[in-house]
């Protein structure tokens, strides 16, 4: 699926049947990174996992983009696929991406699901951060560095960098509390990148937000824990409620 949006063509890959699904991948990362969890969310909604501008198959435009500019490209595009009101998913720096969008255009977003999402504490050095993503690859599977490597590469470090330093997470943090949207909040407890203080910080500044912690997940969880993450995201959408079955509000976490 390809859709031109203010000059830009965005692809996306769609699958299964019901209320829609927009997935939003990380940075550096595609939609590709994904492959584990769309075939199952496509039992329990009508996925699209969507290349952002800049990265995977979409167009590279000449400047970078922060998370809040990608969110309302997001927006557009959702209104010219035809999507009115989804839930909306993201990894790592694309949950930043769906927290902007919950509150830049709130009439958008039904619920959130955010895996390992950055964005809930200011901004680490980019010697720290380098240095917890090297750790973290360090315990993914093998099988997701080709899936990296090939985003990475059509992405270009330059662009991966550069959308990095433009993140706005102190502005985020402020309007954190503003976003009715329910989310749920989802972190691996391997995870070096999102320490468990920054993901317990997001389920309590949002106003209506449940955590679990998934036990064998590292950062990428959507990936080395695709079985639980998928069985917590089908169990979380096709309850009424909006919530995770036994789970707890806000910083006290649920672990799975």
């Amino acid at each position: 699926m390809a859709i031109e949006v203010e000059g830009l063509v965005l692809r996306a890959t769609v699958m299964g049947t019901g209320d829609p699904l927009v997935l939003v991948h990380g940075l550096g990362t595609s939609a590709a990174s994904w492959s584990r969890n769309v075939d199952a969310l496509a039992g329990c909604a009508r996925v699209y996992a969507v290349d952002l501008p800049g990265f995977g198959e979409s167009d590279k435009p000449a400047a970078t983009l922060p998370p809040d500019r990608l969110a309302d490209l997001l927006a557009a595009w959702c209104q010219a696929a035809g999507i009115r009101r989804a839930d909306f998913a993201g990894h790592s720096l694309g949950g930043e991406v769906v927290l902007w969008l919950a509150h830049r255009h709130p009439a958008l977003v039904r619920r959130m699901v955010l895996a390992g999402s950055t964005g809930a504490a200011p901004r680490a050095s980019l010697v720290r951060r380098v240095g917890r993503l090297l750790l973290d690859g360090l315990r993914e599977p093998p099988s997701f560095m080709p899936v990296l490597l090939r985003a990475y590469w059509q992405a270009r470090p330059w662009r991966m960098l550069q959308t990095a330093l433009r993140s706005r997470s102190p502005d985020l943090l402020r309007i954190l509390p503003q976003i009715e949207a329910p989310a749920l909040v989802v972190w691996g407890r391997r995870d070096p990148v999102v320490p468990l203080r920054e993901a317990r910080r997001l389920a309590t500044a949002l106003p209506d937000a449940h955590l679990a912690i998934v036990e064998e997940g590292a950062h990428g969880v959507i990936f080395d824990a695709p079985d639980r993450f998928n069985e917590l995201v089908c169990e979380y959408l096709r309850s009424s409620a909006g919530k995770v079955r036994d789970g707890e509000v806000g910083a006290r976490p649920r672990r799975v």
